[in-house]
């Protein structure tokens, strides 16, 4: 018999969620980044590089839950409460045309689908750059502290998330 599990059912649960995959982010971004030097690994034994590998893929699952799958319920256009003025804000604070950040998607959903999810055909493993995933991170999680969210909603419940 399959136990019930509690789902996310309020709006302040997913505000929580979204921030909590946020700061997953750019927590597994900085580990990454502090295990790597000129895209090399700064520590030459195999750990290390598995270590530092799986902080890159943790980063890129994380993000791609905020911004790369419209019908993940983290995704940002399922969030905000404005989503055009949103999406008007992030192109502007990041300085990117709405063409040049939806390649910029395109290509972190590529590395997550075709070397994360599944090993596919392709013999070359291209690496997103991460700017960009941490500016867009970092904007969409100012807009839920500042605009979305009340005081309360960071802080963490007793019981499940």
């Amino acid at each position: 018999m399959k136990t019930k599990r509690p789902q996310v059912r309020t709006r302040t649960q997913r505000l929580r969620r979204a921030l909590l995959l946020a700061c997953h982010f750019a927590r597994n971004l900085g580990y990454y980044r502090s295990g790597m030097s000129r895209r090399r690994s700064r520590m030459p034994e195999e750990y290390w590089k598995t270590v530092t590998s799986n902080c890159l893929d943790v980063c890129i699952l994380e993000w791609c839950k905020l911004f790369a799958d419209p019908s993940d319920p983290h995704h940002w256009r399922n969030v905000v409460s404005i989503p055009s003025a949103f999406e008007r804000d992030l192109y502007r604070r990041m300085r990117v045309s709405a063409g040049r950040f939806e390649v910029y998607r395109i290509s972190m959903r590529r590395y997550r689908d075709k070397f994360l999810a599944h090993l596919d055909s392709d013999l070359v493993m291209e690496i997103p750059t991460l700017d960009l995933a941490l500016s867009s991170a970092c904007i969409y999680y100012s807009h839920i502290r500042d605009v979305e969210s009340s005081p309360q909603t960071a802080l963490i419940p007793a019981g499940p998330f």
